[in-house]
């Protein structure tokens, strides 16, 4: 067993913290905030962000309907309004910046690839005239074969850790 199949031979998945660490996406919020000023016409007060430090989603919510009492929102449309604005941004924005850099995406899918996050993917860098590959992985418009435990599936169906590594290194000699 190679070291690469000694360190994922346990291993259901691997987590990307996306804040920074891969992609700097810390500005979106900051950009929500400008905008929704903009849009309501509201002026920040003195210290405003000092007091939403340390603070939840929802405190801060509560901070902005108590400081701006007129805008139109209850708590949880704020949160959706805030929600909505972030998501514009990372879908829009964000995928087009970083894309642009790259040449080529992996999108790993536990279903089906046609209709999923690499379509999406391939048609936000289709409509925007950018020249990346995707490289759909999962199944192929086609059931899951096998039967047995989550596991024993995957490797059937070639969605195991292993396999993806395999082909991941294939469409990287590409």
């Amino acid at each position: 067993m190679n070291k690469y199949e000694e360190i994922m031979k346990n291993t259901d998945a691997v987590l990307f913290d996306m804040d920074g660490t891969l992609i700097d996406s810390m500005w979106v919020w900051a950009t929500v905030d400008e905008e929704f000023y903009e849009r309501y016409g509201l002026t920040e007060p003195d210290d405003f962000y000092e007091q939403m430090e340390g603070k939840s989603f929802t405190e801060v919510a509560k901070l902005y309907l108590d400081a701006f009492p007129e805008i139109p929102f209850t708590l949880e449309e704020l949160q959706q309004e805030w929600t909505r604005m972030a998501y514009e941004k990372y879908t829009s924005c964000l995928l087009l910046i970083h894309v642009k850099q790259i040449q080529k995406i992996a999108v790993i899918e536990e279903h089906n690839i046609y209709g999923g996050l690499a379509s999406i993917i391939s048609e936000t860098i289709a409509y925007n005239g950018l020249n990346a590959r995707v490289i759909p992985i999962g199944l192929n418009d086609t059931f899951a074969g096998g039967y047995g435990t989550h596991a024993m599936v995957r490797k059937v169906n070639q969605l195991d850790s292993i396999s993806i590594y395999q082909r991941l290194k294939e469409a990287c000699k590409e």
